[in-house]
């Protein structure tokens, strides 16, 4: 059985500072999550094929949203046809209505077979037992032994405008988010992660924004011999971080793509990441974070070394809170300093 592939296709990335870049992106969670919709019937780019998809999926019954997609299978099919990641990632057997998820599938057939329903609950169970895997190991580890400015999600993002479940489009949205099953490790305590549910973002998406900045450092992606090693500059309000050797717009860029936000939500993202890393030296996949204070200003910089150890458990991972001391000496005028 050929399975259903989509990626965002990447755009110029804003950097911080840039603000009229920023502003003709779309602004509220909604509109990121379904930003390729129209109101006409044809579907002419991937993010179009792709919103289409997801709204006819998550709307059982919605018989004008199926008639939609039958009309356009050929193009859908032709766009998603081109890309590698999973349409119906976060879309578990508990969230999706399986007779009516077939429904969607058999209005996209052009030439395949029919795919029976034994088929899509396979598919659907193996991506939903991977994403209530990232949701424990965000809860259990990720999440644990940081500090409580880290852990205010409310305050961190506050300049994201929040869904708005009075509008139909947002409600649509915030249910679909609400039954990913990454979210099933907070259904005991749902206002812990509500900041970032509210805001557009699940525990795969952190995952996602972190394998961004690790897919930087990593010697498939950059050129070969080039020593290409991050650091960041993080300020002493923690906002705004600054990537050194290259160019910040790039790496925020990056992130906004794999984690499907904004530019300035992809900063906001950074920001958060570049400090829990202070905690969290292992945090990104098969690097090393080491940290250093700047005496004359409270400034720190964070250095994400490549390693190529990898470590696919995310608990044993996360789980570190401890970082060798590097073994390069650093400059005169830096204090050393080992995370505790």
């Amino acid at each position: 059985m050929s399975s259903l592939k989509w990626q965002p296709k990447p755009t110029p990335a804003a950097s911080h500072s840039d603000e009229s870049s920023v502003s003709s992106e779309p602004t509220d969670p909604a509109e990121r999550q379904f930003a390729g919709e129209n109101d006409s019937d044809s579907v002419t780019t991937l993010e179009q094929a792709r919103d289409l998809v997801l709204r006819a999926t998550c709307s059982p019954g919605n018989v004008q949203l199926l008639e939609q997609v039958r009309m356009n299978a050929h193009a859908i099919v032709t766009y998603l046809a081109e890309d590698d990641a999973d349409i119906f990632e976060g879309i578990g057997p508990d969230s999706a209505n399986m007779t009516w998820f077939g429904r969607v599938l058999d209005a996209l057939k052009t030439t395949d077979p029919v795919i029976d329903e034994s088929e899509i609950r396979e598919i659907l169970t193996a991506t939903a037992e991977n994403e209530r895997a990232i949701g424990i190991a965000c809860r259990d580890t990720l999440l644990d032994g940081l500090p409580d400015e880290l852990l205010d999600f409310e305050q961190w993002f506050a300049s994201i405008e929040r869904i708005n479940p009075s509008k139909k489009r947002h409600r649509e949205v915030l249910s679909w988010l609400q039954q990913s099953a990454s979210m099933e490790a907070f259904k005991d305590n749902p206002g812990y992660m509500e900041p970032l549910i509210m805001r557009g973002f699940t525990p795969t998406t952190l995952l996602r924004a972190i394998d961004a900045v690790a897919g930087i450092v990593s010697p498939i992606r950059r050129p070969k011999n080039a020593v290409r090693d991050l650091e960041f500059i993080r300020p002493f309000d923690r906002i705004n971080v600054q990537a050194v050797g290259i160019e910040t717009r790039l790496v925020v860029g990056e992130v906004a793509l794999l984690a499907e936000c904004t530019a300035g939500a992809s900063q906001l993202l950074l920001d958060w990441m570049v400090s829990a890393a202070e905690h969290k030296p292992y945090m990104f996949n098969r690097c090393l974070a080491t940290v250093r204070t700047v005496a004359t200003n409270g400034t720190v910089r964070v250095g994400v070394q490549y390693t190529g150890k990898e470590v696919s458990n995310l608990h044993e991972r996360w789980r570190t809170v401890s970082v060798p001391v590097p073994a390069e000496p650093v400059p005169l005028e830096c204090d050393r300093r080992q995370i505790q």
